[in-house]
This record gives structure tokens, sequence and C-alpha cells, in this order.
């Protein structure tokens, strides 16, 4: 989450929050930075600014997360780089096999009631730093799968990792949505969400410069002086090319909410 004197930007991970982060503090008077804030978790002083949040085609999200992570946890097979493990073939059948549990939580996942007390207000209201402990591993595997609350509600509603998230960060009830057992549809989505404007990714540099009123020149020559590296950009092969048609389909049906409501496709 990104905090400016008229803005707030909620950061759903991996829809290049840090690209937004490092634009809004070059363009911006004031800026204040506190990575992955849930809605729900606001003060509520911060809720008279005008909120904005990303979303981005699913299907590129999870290869997007998939080789974000063996880069952060510098998965290295002994022969190829991180980098060089997530373009090849080896890195696709991983995907592949990991993605099936991501999609679907184990059954063990379901026989724990879940822990409403989780979402609890989790936060110090002045650093905004979470006060939780959260389940953490050095492992990829467990890191993609993150943690049990997630799990166990995505199991229960059927939905992606990418649909909880966007729920997590753009509706301040999204407790109440978990606990009600299904997903919003696309008739409910605007009575329900709570911010304001929700950008693509794939138009990400023309949202921001209207948002901030910057020529899009400007905010073309400040990207290109960041380099990827700095945009915290994942480099990976085109996201078509890790899915079958079996996970191609998964993907459809777990995150159609968000592919309905924002027009993606595959």
């Amino acid at each position: 989450m990104t905090i400016t004197d008229t803005l707030l930007f909620m950061h759903i991970p991996k829809t290049a929050g840090v690209f937004v982060g490092k634009l809004l503090k070059h363009f911006s008077k004031s800026y204040r930075g506190y990575g992955h804030v849930a809605m729900r978790d606001l003060p509520l002083e911060y809720l008279d600014r005008y909120i904005v949040a990303a979303i981005r085609n699913p299907w590129a999200y999870y290869v997007s997360s998939f080789a974000y992570l063996a880069r952060r946890e510098r998965f290295d097979t002994g022969v190829m780089t991180p980098a060089e493990f997530v373009t090849s073939k080896a890195g696709i059948e991983f995907f592949r096999d990991n993605m099936r549990e991501v999609l679907t939580p184990a059954q063990d996942t379901a026989l724990t009631p879940i822990n409403w007390r989780y979402f609890d207000n989790a936060l110090d209201q002045e650093t905004l730093k979470p006060t939780r402990r959260r389940a953490t591993s050095d492992a990829i595997i467990t890191a993609y799968k993150t943690v049990l609350p997630e799990l166990q509600i995505r199991r229960k509603l059927n939905m992606g990792k990418l649909t909880y998230h966007y729920l997590s960060c753009c509706f301040r009830d999204s407790v109440k949505i978990f606990k009600s057992g299904k997903v919003p549809t696309t008739l409910e989505h605007n009575e329900l969400i709570t911010v304001d404007r929700v950008v693509k990714v794939e138009r990400l540099r023309d949202e921001m410069s209207i948002l901030l009123d910057i020529p899009r020149q400007e905010i073309d020559d400040f990207t290109a002086k960041l380099g990827p590296a700095a945009r915290n950009k994942s480099k990976h092969l085109p996201y078509q090319d890790y899915y079958t048609p079996e996970l191609r389909d998964a993907v459809a049906h777990k995150d159609r909410l968000i592919i309905d409501k924002y027009g993606y496709s595959f």
C-alpha cells in the first residue's frame, strides 16, 4: 500500500505495486509505503483519499508469481540459475505440478476450523506494520501455497489466489464475504467494492498518467531509468506456454469474477 496526501494505492501482490510506489514517490509531494495491507485493516482516517488498486490477467498473474518466488527463494537446481529454471522445460513442469495444488488446496486444509480471529485488526495503527505472526518458509513451494487461513477460505469458496487477494485489498467487508461462503457475482460486485478505481496492469502507464495528471512521456522516461530489476519485474516466457488446457480452464473457473468483471481472456 502506498499513501500520498490525496491518493491511496492498494497493493495486490504481483500487480505492479513496486513500480507504482516508485512512481508516486517520484511524482508526489508526499509519500509513505507500507507493503501489502488488506482493506479491512486500514484505519478509518485513510479512507477519505481516492483509493486505487491494480488488477491483471489471472493467467499471467500465476506465472509472474512463480517467476518472482523462484528468484526470491534463490531456487537453485545446481545446474541452472533461477532465471534459467523459470524459462526451462523443467521450470514449466514444476509450475504445472504445483499450480494444481495452488488452485485446489489439499483436502486436509478443510479439516481444521477457520480461525476468524486471524482477520481481526492486526495492524499497529501508527506504523501499519503487521503484528500477527505469519507462517513463512524458505522453500518456494511453501511460499507459493501461503498461509492456512487463506488456503481454507480459497477451498471453501472455490476461488483462486488472485481473487482472494483482490477481495482482501479492494473490499472493506472481505471477511463478511469469506464467511458468506460464496464469491460475489459481477452484479453484486459494484455494491460491495470499496476502492474508487481499479486499473489494469496492462494499461498501467496510461492510467497513472490520467490519475496523476502527468504526460505519458514523463512516465515512460521515468520507467526507462528504473530498469526491470527496480520495477520488480520477473522474467519468464509468454504465460500461455506454462498452461495445459486443464490448468487454463481451472484458472478460468477459480478466478471467474476477475475475468468476467474486467474482460480478460487467455
